[in-house]
């Protein structure tokens, strides 16, 4: 009987940090020390009393920051390889004659124990008579790589079977959408900005999402159905200078990041003004003499327009005064007539 559960999508980014590895003098730096990573990981509900993870009155966890957890073992692959062991060996040596070979207590990982799930790439089983029988694991299929976690199960291999029905739902149920192909809400393509005259290696200014921005959706649900939150970057990294964060149901199901367009920069940083420049020179000195004659033409003729321009305005201020004097003196005459008219009836 499944109690407590929950499944993770690995597009649900956080940072990874790098280096997890380090040793520590006491349980009381222990515990702080992970109850530090258990913040910077984006747990919300676990503190760490001991180390050992035995039942303890102020030492607990939920089945979401444990799968926060493996969500950043998984990023290396040591850590896969040594989860995901069915069985190892531990050589001789001068306390034990003969060697000693360990099996993993995971049976989703075993094709012949009856709880064998293909897709299981690695996990970890627990128990305490508190929390009953618990178990976190990762499988991939399809490309979609998934976290599960379900605590205080009851025996007879209810941790693999609710396991496997929670990792089925996922993959069955949902997909992934690659956002640098689906959403152009947030792109500038072949903007005319920096498009300028004689200069077409800086073709274009383009906003593009970096490629691979995977966010995971309901099967049938676009990127239209989806809410998000843009964060602008203070230092720029690989030309990406913000990021958005994609949410369904108030949930994180992709992270993308915003960038220049790769070709905007190189061709700007590749365009030699010297040598540009430097064949300007030589074309206008080639062709002086007619440069000149075509400027003293120009000269004159600018100075023409500019006369034949001011004489136009001139004009059409003159007309408009004179339209506006005569129908100021038609005004002028109507009054005056029907007074005269109004005079004569009196008399």
């Amino acid at each position: 009987m499944l109690s407590h559960a929950q499944v993770l999508s690995l597009e649900e980014q956080y940072p990874v940090s790098g280096k997890t590895n380090y040793l520590v003098n006491n349980d009381v730096e222990s515990t702080s020390s992970k109850n530090k990573k258990a913040k910077e990981l984006g747990m919300k509900n676990t503190h760490f009393n001991n180390p050992s993870g035995l039942h303890e009155t102020n030492h607990y966890t939920t089945p979401y920051d444990m799968c926060c957890i493996m969500r950043e073992c998984v990023q290396f692959d040591d850590f896969k390889r040594l989860a995901g062991s069915r069985v190892y060996t531990l050589e001789a040596n001068n306390k034990r004659k003969e060697e000693l070979t360990i099996y993993a207590k995971d049976k989703m990982l075993f094709p012949t124990s009856g709880y064998y799930y293909e897709n299981i790439v690695c996990g970890k089983t627990g128990y305490t008579d508190e929390a009953g029988n618990t178990l976190v694991s990762y499988a991939e299929k399809n490309g979609m790589k998934l976290v599960c976690c379900v605590m205080k199960c009851t025996g007879n291999g209810g941790i693999y079977k609710d396991t496997e029905a929670l990792f089925e739902f996922g993959f069955d149920n949902f997909s992934i959408v690659d956002a640098s192909d689906a959403d152009e809400r947030f792109t500038l393509k072949d903007a005319g900005i920096f498009a300028y005259e004689d200069m077409s290696s800086v073709a274009a200014f383009n906003i593009e999402i970096a490629e691979k921005s995977l966010v995971v959706l309901p099967s049938g649900a676009g990127l239209n159905k989806v809410d998000t939150d843009i964060r602008y970057l203070s230092d720029a990294q690989d030309g990406c200078f913000a990021e958005i964060d994609y949410l369904y149901q108030n949930m994180v199901v992709g992270t993308a990041r915003l960038k220049m367009s790769s070709s905007v920069v190189d061709n700007t940083e590749s365009f030699d003004f010297d040598s540009h420049m430097e064949a300007e020179t030589l074309a206008a000195e080639s062709d002086n003499s007619s440069n000149n004659a075509l400027g003293d033409i120009w000269s004159q003729t600018k100075n023409i327009d500019v006369r034949v321009v001011i004489g136009i305005v001139v004009v059409l201020i003159i007309i408009v005064a004179a339209v506006i004097i005569s129908v100021i003196r038609q005004k002028d005459d109507r009054i005056h007539f029907n007074k005269n008219k109004r005079r004569r009836r009196r008399y």
